[in-house]
């Protein structure tokens, strides 16, 4: 027999906002069927997209736009608003960007995953799976020439930006699964499994400007001043996989987990990382004494425990342990003046190479050791549950990107294995049942108490982190939670503007408006 089922949908917005609108076209197939020992399925899904409107934050920009700011002057032109003397930021008119500025997106996206499963006996089966997804992207915008009356607010000819990307996703499954009862009494399951994950993408860009208005042609037409940018990037990972469990009457239960996995962000040698994990488990509401003991009020009572070891790379990128160069115009002086970032000068810009990051070859596996234990317990006919759990987690070997020294140059930081934090806690949850009538009450209170502390970081006394528009805000420091927030304290806040006016400087000037 097989099953089958095909769909489409049709999405076709119209936002409030000028020239803001969104259609989107939906279409998936699901297939499944058997054929003897054989069971076989796939399913399909694709997507198609397309946006148009300014990509700016167009709301949030008007909320935050005082109320009492014109849109338009009383000839009809826009109103433009000049520099704010407050916070820095200038305010902009939000309606001139929605009816001056164009962008428009495209993207199309698809999604494939077929396998096969074989009953080799009734308790050994083999199923492999197949899945593939890809999405593309196409992004366009312009930009008029343009004067707002602002610091930043300005631009002295027209523009557009043209960027195309791709990316995929390959996920290789194969599974080899066990599960038979011995006597009634012995249970043994367990999964063999190989797996296979690949990442790739790729983008590319090309801006021109030019001071004739042409459109979304600008950064075709005007060859001389385009600047043209592409990246590409690939990252696998490959494991091995295990997991044996057995169970005596449902009574005593005991599993071993087993992974080896190897990534392509570390070089030969340190690419595999080997992480086993162990558990064991006792229904102790199953032993005759206990249940000539609780037979009137104990439903079930199981207590258990585990040790294990995870591993992790996500903390860095794909090519931390190589160092990248790049080829860019860094304002070298050839000739008799200078240049600078603004173009401004005699000299010309010539490009160069530049070390973008410093490789670190002896990256590894950052890996956390997790031991705990609990117990389940259901009450009075399954009314009342109670769930606890403890950990404690250490974590070692850990990947943080270390402060360089300024002597480096225009690097800041390189990721390096430093340091190690522990995190414990406890975790409580009591449900209670109760049917009145026709009416199913349940309450579900839940308590949790966890600390997190930072015990080494090297030879390094801090690491500073959360890079934001002006300043690093969080600090890890050893005895402290890891990006613990660093900032001022604050007295409080002023409540009326004569205890804002009581707060001056030395010279008795006032410094808070």
């Amino acid at each position: 027999y097989a099953n089958y089922r095909i769909g489409a949908t049709h999405t076709d917005n119209d936002d409030q906002m000028h020239k803001n609108d969104a259609k989107v076209d939906n279409i998936y197939a699901n297939v499944e069927g058997t054929v003897g020992r054989f069971t076989y399925g796939g399913r399909v899904f694709a997507n198609y997209s397309r946006t148009n409107g300014y990509n700016g934050a167009s709301l949030m920009n008007t909320l935050i736009t005082p109320p009492n700011l014109p849109v338009y002057n009383e000839d009809g032109t826009f109103f433009l608003t000049g520099n704010s003397g407050r916070d820095g930021n200038d305010i902009h008119n939000q309606i001139w960007y929605l009816h001056n500025q164009e962008f428009r997106n495209r993207s199309v996206s698809a999604m494939g995953s077929i396998f096969g499963e074989l009953k080799i006996f009734d308790w050994l089966k083999y199923r492999l799976t197949y899945t593939y997804s890809y999405a593309r992207n196409n992004d366009a915008s312009i930009v008029p020439e343009y004067d707002l009356g602002t610091t930043n607010g300005r631009q002295a000819y027209n523009s557009q930006t043209l960027t195309y990307g791709g990316s995929g996703h390959e996920v290789i499954e194969n599974l080899l699964t066990f599960d038979k009862t011995f006597n009634d009494v012995h249970s043994l399951s367990g999964v063999l499994g190989m797996v296979s994950e690949k990442f790739d993408g790729w983008s590319t860009g090309v801006s021109g400007r030019s001071n004739e208005y042409s459109g979304f042609g600008i950064a075709t037409r005007y060859p001389d001043n385009q600047i043209v940018t592409g990246s590409q990037y690939n990252e696998a990972y490959f494991s091995y996989l295990a997991r044996v469990m057995y169970s005596y009457n449902s009574k005593y239960m005991i599993t071993a987990n087993f992974r080896a996995d190897e990534s392509s962000k570390f070089i030969d040698g340190n690419r595999w990382g080997y992480f086993p994990s162990f558990s064991v488990g006792w229904r102790i509401s199953e032993e005759p004494w206990m249940k000539k003991a609780t037979s009137n009020w104990l439903d079930n009572l199981k207590l258990r425990a585990t040790l294990g070891w995870i591993g992790s790379a996500n903390a860095v990128g794909r090519y931390d342990t190589q160092s990248v160069v790049e080829v860019d115009n860094r304002y070298y002086t050839f000739g008799n003046g200078q240049t600078n970032s603004a173009g401004t000068g005699t000299a010309s810009n010539a490009p160069a190479p530049l070390i973008e990051n410093f490789a670190n070859p002896n990256l590894s596996w950052e890996t956390t050791r997790d031991a705990g234990f609990g117990f389940d317990m259901d009450m009075f006919s399954n009314k009342l549950s109670v769930v606890f759990d403890y950990y404690n987690r250490k974590t070692t070997d850990m990947l943080l990107a270390v402060q360089l020294p300024r002597s480096t140059g225009n690097i800041n930081s390189m990721y390096m294995n430093v340091g190690s934090m522990k995190n414990w806690g406890i975790e409580l949850s009591v449900t209670y049942r109760e049917q009145i009538g026709d009416m199913k009450l349940t309450i579900s209170p839940n308590f949790s108490f966890y600390r997190n502390e930072v015990t080494s970081l090297g030879s390094n006394a801090s690491l500073a982190g959360g890079n934001t528009n002006t300043a690093n805000v969080t600090m890890t420091m050893v005895g402290h939670p890891v990006a613990q927030f660093w900032g001022y304290k604050t007295d409080g806040l002023f409540q009326t503007d004569a205890e804002a006016a009581a707060y001056v400087n030395k010279d008795g000037q006032r410094l808070q408006e």
